[in-house]
């Protein structure tokens, strides 16, 4: 089975200089991924993690326990 992970970044507005009072910060990211199994289905999960290492293990995880067999995970860290 071959698979490949492709990754990207979306800046949040804060980055781009906005400011906000009063937002809560966590110590994770949001990551947004879209997996698509081998028949050509996709599917949209949202995880929080550190890093993109452990976003595509937690959808990994989450593809397994949906009996979704992966070919491509796309991940875009949103915040």
């Amino acid at each position: 089975m071959t698979a490949s992970v492709q990754t990207s970044v979306i800046m949040s507005k804060s980055e781009l200089g906005y400011s906000y009072k009063n937002r809560r910060r966590f110590t994770q990211n949001l990551y947004q991924a879209s997996i698509t199994d081998f028949e050509g289905d996709e599917y949209d999960f949202e995880v929080m993690a550190d890093s993109f290492e452990q976003a595509a293990i937690q959808l990994e995880a989450i593809a397994a326990d949906n009996f979704i067999q992966v070919y491509n995970i796309n991940i875009y860290q949103v915040g």
